[in-house]
């Protein structure tokens, strides 16, 4: 391939991305205008008491009363619309307090010094019980709504708050706070689950709702803020890994408050442990059978597979930590997403024209699953749905057949462009498979 040749690929690829991005914003921007929180008047919509008698779906969905003698009763879950057939996870935390208390408290309960749950042992040696490192901030996430119905009938709420403690393009512990109840009984039911951010599917996955449950438990225990904390039986169970267990938590208001949040660098202690050992090393791979072929553009084609989804990963979540941006994740989100679903293609198949059909595929889909591990294993994450296993492995092979036919004039041309073709249609299958949301 001459010069010209790839400064007109280049100047067309850095269009493509331009317009990729400049096309992501304008329904992003609405769709994070349309997040905004709500009017009190839009907060609680009233449904018709006749409609309800009609049999608006209500007398065939169970509600939980949140006071033993209240006459509120709640339906413990979530849904996408106003509308019980929309259902999403399970409600798994009630406080027994205002949303806007709640809130204060959930950041003045990792803030304050008392936050640290101590006891000592037979030795009189002190010993930190709840050493949890949260930070709660106010966050985005999509509208999600749950039901009420009271003596003057049933309305629909709209989330008064959401928090989160983690990042937006990493992991995070994600709330959605309903405030409930009346003047004299209030009350917040809580929706709290785990999740992170996937760039293929340009949304989070949830991972765990008993994870986050614990987490906002342990926040409290030992504070100052607990006045009592148990489990109810809700019997909303059966959704991911939650058993139908509602954390019930009295909180007493004592004050205001917050720490940071801060991620640990990698360590670099076995590197340094084997650092004399490189030349021996260096001779056993010089002499093995295997990289008899081995040429830089095997190892910059599977570097650079291997880095790209980390390094998404970090770029993302410094510009969400340390900019503006942090306020509009969306613009975030569009500016990396061509990255993710072009660069890693487009990349593959530049660098695998070098390489013979075989050893491009082979090291661009090696390369790309380790890619996918490091991002994992940064984010802390030992499960995943079988969907998203399905998708990455899919991803793999699709990456490794563009890899294998590479973009050059070669003499097997039908052959190589035929596995370029296969592999873009897949890897776009594979895209709109996610996108669309499995």
């Amino acid at each position: 391939m001459d010069g010209n040749t790839r400064h007109r690929l280049l100047a067309v690829g850095l269009c493509c991305y331009l317009l990729v991005v400049v096309a992501l914003l304008g329904p992003l921007a609405d769709v994070g205008a349309s997040a905004a929180p709500p009017t009190p008047a839009a907060d609680e919509q009233m449904v018709p008491a006749a409609a309800d008698e009609r049999g608006r779906a209500e007398p065939n969905v169970k509600f939980v009363r949140v006071y033993v003698n209240g006459s509120t009763r709640l339906w413990p879950y979530t849904s996408r619309g106003q509308d019980f057939e929309t259902l999403t996870l399970p409600i798994n935390v009630v406080f027994r307090e205002d949303a806007g208390t709640v809130r204060r408290l959930l950041a003045a309960s990792t803030a304050d010094s008392d936050s640290q749950w101590r006891t000592t042992t037979p030795d009189n040696e002190t010993v930190v019980l709840n050493g949890t490192r949260t930070r709660w901030a106010d966050s985005d996430g999509a509208r999600r709504y749950t039901y009420v119905h009271t003596e003057s009938g049933g309305r629909w709420l709209d989330e008064t708050y959401q928090l989160h403690d983690g990042t937006y393009f990493g992991t995070r512990y994600h709330l959605r706070l309903y405030d409930g109840g009346s003047k004299n009984r209030p009350w917040t039911a809580v929706q709290a689950h785990h999740e992170h951010w996937d760039w293929f599917r340009l949304r989070h996955t949830v991972g765990s709702l008993a994870r986050a449950q614990q987490h906002v438990e342990q926040d409290f225990y030992g504070t100052r803020y607990l006045g009592d904390i148990e489990r109810e039986r809700y019997a909303n169970g059966g959704i991911m890994d939650a058993d139908g267990w509602v954390t019930i938590i009295d909180l007493v208001d004592w004050t205001f408050g917050g720490p940071q949040f801060a991620l640990a660098p990698a360590a670099l202690g076995l590197l340094a442990a084997v650092s004399d050992r490189w030349d021996t090393v260096r001779e056993t791979v010089r002499e093995s059978v295997v990289t008899e072929r081995l040429t830089g553009h095997h190892v910059g084609l599977f570097v650079t597979m291997a880095g790209l989804p980390l390094a998404v990963r970090l770029a993302s979540i410094t510009l969400e930590q340390e900019t503006p941006l942090a306020s509009s994740p969306k613009v975030i989100a569009a500016l990396f997403f061509p990255v993710i679903a072009f660069g890693i293609p487009i990349v593959a198949g530049i660098l695998g024209e070098h390489l013979r059909a075989d050893d491009g595929f082979v090291v661009a889909a090696l390369g790309l699953g380790l890619g996918f591990l490091l991002d994992y294993s940064f984010l802390q994450l030992t499960a995943l749905p079988i969907e998203v296993v399905l998708h990455r492995l899919t991803l793999l092979f699709a990456v490794g057949l563009i890899a294998a036919g590479g973009v050059r004039l070669s003499d097997d041309v039908v052959a190589r462009h035929g596995y370029t073709l296969v592999g873009a249609s897949l890897w776009m299958a594979a895209l709109f498979w996610s996108l669309s949301g499995f």
